[in-house]
């Protein structure tokens, strides 16, 4: 049996439904316009080649990229001469975030501020996505690195997940 409650103008509503209203306008307001998305992605040193692999999945609707933080664990990082995240963006730069490896040592972070050859922030485009590279070879060493990308969604419903 539905469960009614009464409203000051002594109307019945089932609350149920009312409740179920108040759950998909909670889900709304999540994802609206302007609200903050995060990604994660923790790869190996060796996982940075020069043909460059996903970061995330295609984006639903725009996002701009308000940071992107690079963080390294204990280990090494060789061999490669930057560290990059990319986009395929139509319009725009498509390096994002560049960082040289002499700066990306034991236990050190840089982002879209800090970052010393390229930190430009953009908007990802709908159906586009993030990739990460190596430039001059494919990076080596026994470290590990943590990609974190914050986005602003400039559209209700827009998103993106790590590849």
């Amino acid at each position: 049996m539905p469960v009614f409650s009464y409203r000051d103008d002594g109307e019945t509503v089932n609350a149920e439904t009312v409740l179920a209203a108040i759950a998909s306008e909670e889900a709304r307001i999540k994802t609206a316009a302007g609200t903050t998305l995060m990604i994660q992605k923790t790869v190996s040193a060796s996982a940075f080649i020069t043909a460059g692999a996903n970061l995330t999945t295609t984006a639903i609707g725009p996002l701009y990229v308000e940071n992107i933080l690079v963080a390294c664990d204990s280990g090494t990082i060789t061999t490669a001469t930057n560290l990059e995240v990319l986009t395929n963006n139509v319009y725009g730069p498509a390096i994002l975030y560049s960082e040289a490896i002499a700066n990306l040592t034991a236990n050190q972070a840089s982002d879209l501020f800090t970052a010393s050859v390229a930190k430009q922030r953009t908007v990802i485009e709908n159906g586009k996505l993030l990739t990460f590279a190596s430039t001059g070879a494919t990076a080596g060493g026994t470290g590990h690195i943590t990609i974190t990308v914050v986005f602003r969604r400039m559209a209700d419903g827009a998103s993106i997940t790590t590849a």
